[in-house]
């Protein structure tokens, strides 16, 4: 059974954490990749041993699973935080009332990636880094809670 989890980190520590979860999805495609999983399959199948090549194959399909899982975190997490980064202003109006700003897709968050990088500075000509950090916890914490929405309409990830 799979289970959502959530904490809080500071908005800086998250490309560290996303970098941790590559790692970890790194660590499965090295063990995938040390697998013979077809030339131990075929050899099965050869000696008609149909019953361990089928459960050879759905080991290795649960670890492709586990790892499309991982991969898929770190997409939502990385939309998220581009989200934030691209948008603080909209982070702030959406979480002050308590509205749960919609996920972008992966080109939609690259727009607003590109977006931001020709902004140079904010409107007013500075930015308090305390507020801005505030403002951009809430939207982690709210990015979190529509990513876990998600999961419980769906029934969970299994």
């Amino acid at each position: 059974m799979r289970v959502n989890i959530q904490f809080s980190v500071d908005l800086e520590d998250v490309p560290d954490h996303i970098s941790r979860a590559l790692d970890d999805a790194g660590c499965v495609v090295d063990g995938l990749n040390s697998v013979p999983i077809i030339s131990t399959a075929k050899e099965m199948i050869g000696n008609n041993n149909f019953v361990d090549s089928i459960k050879i194959i759905s080991d290795y399909r649960e670890i492709l699973l586990d790892l499309d899982h991982r991969l898929d975190d770190c997409m939502r997490i990385m939309i998220g935080y581009q989200q934030v980064i691209a948008n603080p202003e909209q982070t702030i109006e959406a979480t002050s009332h308590g509205d749960h700003a919609p996920m972008a897709s992966p080109e939609e968050a690259m727009r607003l990636h590109h977006s931001h990088e020709k902004q140079s500075e904010h409107p007013s000509g500075h930015i308090n880094p305390k507020d801005l950090t505030d403002q951009l916890r809430r939207k982690i914490a709210s990015v979190a809670t529509e990513v876990k929405g998600f999961a419980d309409d769906a029934g969970g990830f299994e």
